[in-house]
């Protein structure tokens, strides 16, 4: 959490957002705002636009590099402990098929 003290309008930049805050405080006045709030839901928007996606692995976000994204794509073939050393496509493959055999005995 930031704080600061209020000298007239101004405005201030977290996480990409711009905010200008202006007029006259009230006592405990309290701004409040979460950049990341709903990102995962909301990632379908910046799908339709990839050059919107924010892959890069530095800072800076250099232009072209996407390397979070290929980290992303590179965890469904890397074994994971707490799947008993799976990976996340063959924990997903058996899932699937755990729940066909069920249904299947089920319905019978």
């Amino acid at each position: 959490a930031a704080s600061g003290t209020y000298s007239g309008p101004q405005t201030f930049h977290v996480d990409g957002v711009s905010v200008t805050v202006s007029g006259v405080p009230a006592a405990n006045d309290v701004l409040a705002f979460n950049s990341r709030e709903n990102a995962a839901r909301d990632i379908l928007v910046a799908l339709s636009d990839p050059s919107k996606l924010a892959l890069s692995s530095t800072r800076a976000g250099v232009p072209g590099n996407n390397q979070n994204g290929l980290n992303l794509v590179a965890l469904q073939s890397r074994a994971i402990t707490s799947l008993d050393n799976a990976t996340l496509l063959d924990s997903y493959r058996k899932t699937t098929a755990d729940l066909g055999v069920a249904s299947q005995v089920a319905a019978q």
